[in-house]
């Protein structure tokens, strides 16, 4: 019988390394897509992809991340996580702790913020433009930020990480919402959070509830980048 649920990663340019979980969870499928055709695992199943040649390999994984539907329509709920992650957690204990018996009544479920106040998207991208000024992303992120004030979106509306995705079921609202959400960022900025709350609040496909960030360090945390630090990966990274 096939399995209805899988976690997935990308690893894209050797951006990554892959680790095995600690924990492997019956019924569940393990996948990696990646570029690298030398890539082994005893675990996850590794899918060689071919990468779209107008962009880069960040937006690349960013797009199989956005576009579940596409890359992993056939499973009823999937779990997006990086691909440094080391998943130390039974994935339905976690499924079961974090949803309980409403698990069906959303279609997606994201990080809260560890700011204990959480963030707002046109300051955090204050935040990230002032990083790379300078930079053509720079101006590509104040065009972007421009666009969304210009159509409404509210001073103070929050932003939630994209570590983890969770999504439960691949029905027409999800995959419109995936779908607005990749064009966003294919043609803005490689930053998915900001327009994440765009689409979000403008469209309304979708129902999401909110797990905690401590779930993210507990069980899913793992080797950043390549041992490099946070402060590297901000200055490296494409906006």
């Amino acid at each position: 019988m096939q399995n209805t649920k899988a976690v997935y990663n990308v690893i894209l340019g050797d951006y990554d390394d892959l680790h095995d979980p600690v924990i492997t969870t019956p019924g569940w499928d393990y996948i990696c897509f990646t570029d690298d055709k030398n890539l082994r695992s005893d675990i996850w199943q590794i899918k060689v992809i071919e990468k779209d040649k107008d962009i880069s390999n960040s937006k690349m994984a960013k797009k199989i991340m956005i576009l579940n539907h596409r890359y992993v329509g056939e499973y009823d709920t999937t779990i997006c996580v990086p691909g440094y992650s080391v998943i130390s957690i039974d994935l339905d204990v976690f499924l079961q702790q974090e949803y309980g018996i409403n698990r069906q009544m959303y279609d997606m479920a994201l990080l809260s913020h560890p700011a204990k106040r959480g963030r707002f998207v046109y300051k955090e991208s204050e935040n990230y433009a002032n990083l790379i000024k300078g930079n053509i992303s720079y101006e590509i992120i104040i065009k972007q930020m421009n666009k969304y004030r210009s159509l409404g979106m509210p001073e103070n509306l929050r932003m939630y990480p994209t570590g983890i995705m969770i999504r439960n079921k691949n029905n027409i609202n999800l995959r419109k919402h995936n779908e607005l959400w990749w064009s966003h960022v294919y043609n803005y900025s490689n930053l998915d959070q900001l327009s994440l709350a765009y689409i979000l609040w403008k469209y309304e496909l979708i129902k999401i509830c909110t797990i905690g960030f401590k779930h993210f360090n507990n069980y899913f945390r793992g080797e950043f980048h390549h041992k490099r630090s946070r402060k590297e990966n901000l200055k490296n990274r494409e906006y």
